[in-house]
């Protein structure tokens, strides 16, 4: 089973997630986590504003 929790930001999102984990051992990915690893890896010049160019690099990464 896969879960998406989707929703703007600062919305709880990670902390549901958490939440899931503690309660139903649910593990869970962070799309953030992987966003900002690939910008703090230095592989790329884009930064966390630049949202759409990341999606293209993430997406068959998750997918």
């Amino acid at each position: 089973m896969i879960i998406l929790i989707m929703g703007a930001t600062h919305t709880g999102k990670t902390r549901l997630a958490q939440q899931l984990l503690e309660k139903y051992k649910f593990p869970y990915l962070s799309i953030d986590h992987l966003k900002m690893g690939l910008i703090r890896s230095g592989n790329t010049s884009l930064t966390p504003e630049d949202d759409n160019e990341l999606q293209k690099i993430l997406w068959p990464i998750v997918r």
